[in-house]
């Protein structure tokens, strides 16, 4: 145990690294030997050039803590917008979950599939991805979209997060919960077993910590790490895609006009109305509380905002009490703002 612990800090020194093989990266190769060097104070600013060796320690400034604007946060969405409005701060949360794709309702995995794979770009963005192996989920979601990952694995994985922190941008890694809240929990040993889930959250910075962002807390933009902890939680096989799983995002380009999203957007509440009319899980009832709340926000027309208002209202009764079924109520709202969108547009 003191073993690793030491070895985690000569990690996170920068001192020891492994080089990845086949490596895709947007700047150059990532082929370099890491060192340390000590970094002066600057402003951090919304541009993206890849460091071949790493400061001592580093921290993203003005990260933002998004909780009280994400009614509850869809995990992967909201450590992905806190990443993307680095690059592009005109760019609303509320945006961004409505046009995540978290709206048809579908499971997380498949969630998370349909918002890496196919929405980054209408938001004007790119994402790269690290893992340490491909499992038979993994191997799916790269071929099923094209995608293709840098190999880490040990030492490297930890070089890897400091590059990419301190060249600016902000990787988003899957790890276990419980690993979060150890020095808490451990206390409480007969209950740990109930918090091993897995979660996405933006790495913000290190020091002799690794410092996370963590979205579904409130004031916990800065949250500090032990060395040990966060590698096992991001070693852990609780995450479906498997040990080490990142990525990080580069804008490429402007997002989609209103008129498009909305297009979009409505195709998604037309499959969520099927998904609807069977038997919910609370994450998926949950999706629909934040994605509507998020519509309300994000809509500049008054009384349809208020009908997506009124919707995520139904979907929260719904959680409160799962014997209430209040769908047909839902249908009705939200057919009448999206039928309007489709008079609009034809």
């Amino acid at each position: 145990m003191k073993t690793l612990f030491l070895l985690a800090l000569i990690i996170l020194a920068g001192c020891i690294y492994e080089t990845p093989q086949a490596v895709q990266l947007s700047v150059k190769d990532f082929n370099s030997t890491a060192g340390t060097f000590e970094e002066k104070e600057t402003t951090d600013l919304p541009e993206f050039k890849l460091r071949t060796e790493t400061p001592a320690s580093h921290t993203v400034k003005a990260v933002e803590n998004i909780y009280d604007g994400c009614n509850g946060c869809i995990d992967f969405v909201a450590a992905t917008a806190v990443s993307m409005r680095r690059f592009n701060p005109d760019l609303p949360y509320s945006f961004i979950v409505a046009l995540s794709g978290a709206a048809k309702l579908d499971d997380k995995g498949a969630s998370l599939e349909e918002f890496l794979g196919s929405r980054l770009s209408l938001y004007g963005f790119k994402a790269f991805y690290a893992s340490a192996e491909l499992n038979s989920k993994l191997r799916q979601f790269y071929a099923k979209y094209d995608l293709k990952a840098t190999p880490i694995k040990g030492q490297g994985s930890i070089v890897y997060l400091q590059l990419i922190t301190s060249s600016n941008a902000v990787p988003i890694v899957a790890v276990d919960r419980f690993y979060l809240h150890h020095e808490l929990l451990r206390r409480y040993q007969q209950e740990k077993e109930k918090f091993h889930d897995p979660i996405f959250v933006p790495v913000v910075g290190y020091d002799q910590n690794i410092k996370i962002n963590n979205p579904t807390l409130a004031g916990a933009s800065y949250l500090d790490i032990t060395p040990q902890d966060f590698y096992d939680g991001w070693l852990s096989e609780v995450n479906d895609y498997g040990p080490l799983f990142t990525w990080y995002v580069l804008r490429e380009s402007d997002p989609i006009d209103e008129e498009e999203a909305k297009v979009t957007i409505r195709k998604d509440i037309l499959l969520s109305h099927n998904v609807l009319k069977r038997e919910l899980s609370e994450q998926q009832l949950k999706q629909g509380f934040i994605t509507r709340k998020a519509l309300a926000d994000w809509l500049d027309d008054k009384e349809q905002a208020g009908k997506f208002r009124q919707s995520s209202v139904l979907f929260k009764e719904m959680i409160d009490e799962r014997n209430i079924n209040k769908v047909n109520d839902i249908i009705a709202l939200e057919k009448e703002v999206i039928d309007t969108w489709a008079l609009d547009q034809s």
